[in-house]
């Protein structure tokens, strides 16, 4: 399998991946053209030539995954002391070009329980990349929830919340048994795309209450989905993750979640200037 093939397979099980692409180099260098694929575990296929450089670019790679970003980095193979040596004795110089590959959004369920596993399920079935974070074994583990690619087990939630790596295109749903204040807590001051929470509209007033009271911005709370979904009379958690997904799509795609069969908004010709 060669690493074009590796990449179509990573992408195929919606797993987050990075390449490394040696751009140029000159002078004495580990490797001159060469492709690496970069795994979030830091695992790694392919090669651009060992060592520090290496090494390097594998970090990097693993922040570029996590924040779904990419980065140009250069290397001089020398012991002179710049901002771009390594400590080598080769003497060349490298560029180096780190890819981040993200097959499809990154949807985090804080809660594993019955409908963030619904959620799961389907979201997965419309490119959604899952992620995970729990402190219940039962509710957290591959078996449970094979279709994700990012499983945050801790021995506390706060723990497992600490790990997740969240960034302006993460889409947040808080599901969980008992620990809804705790999550909105951690979550409404960073920067997501979609941050919605399951729960009752009086629980949700009054939890929006009481952090208004303690100094949360209107703006933030105001951005948070509660309660989350659509009003299709769902009950069950498989409608009720229908009624979640329906409302995030129709967000991200900017649209209104009207029936298509609904009128047209009435046209008024004016006659005359």
């Amino acid at each position: 399998m060669n690493i074009f093939e590796k990449a179509a397979e990573l992408s195929g099980c919606h797993t987050p991946f990075a390449i490394a692409t040696i751009l140029s180099s000159s002078g004495s260098t580990p490797r001159s053209r060469a492709k690496m694929i970069v795994l979030a575990d830091g695992s790694s296929y392919g090669t651009i030539g060992g060592g520090i450089v290496e090494s390097n670019v594998i970090e990097e790679a693993i922040q570029c995954i996590q924040f779904n970003r990419s980065t140009t980095l250069e290397y001089d193979l020398d012991r002179k002391g710049k901002k771009t040596s390594i400590e080598m004795d080769c003497g060349g110089n490298m560029k180096i070009f780190i890819e981040s590959v993200a097959p499809g959004p990154r949807l985090l369920l804080i809660g594993g329980g019955h409908v963030s596993l619904k959620i799961a399920v389907t979201a997965a079935r419309l490119g959604f990349r899952i992620a995970v974070a729990e402190e219940r074994l039962k509710f957290c583990s591959p078996e449970r929830f094979p279709m994700a690619t990012e499983l945050y087990l801790r021995d506390t939630l706060d723990e497992a919340m600490q790990a997740v790596p969240v960034n302006s295109d993460s889409i947040l749903i808080i599901a969980t048994s008992s620990s809804d204040e705790r999550a909105l807590r951690h979550f409404i001051t960073q920067e997501c795309a979609y941050i919605g929470m399951l729960g009752s509209r009086r629980k949700v007033r009054v939890l929006k209450d009481k952090l208004a009271s303690e100094g949360v911005p209107a703006q933030r709370l105001e951005a948070v989905m509660a309660p989350i979904g659509l009003d299709l009379g769902a009950e069950t958690p498989e409608e009720i993750a229908i009624s979640i997904l329906a409302e995030i799509l129709s967000l991200q795609n900017s649209r209104s979640a009207r029936p298509l069969s609904g009128e047209e908004p009435q046209l008024v010709v004016v006659r005359g200037a």
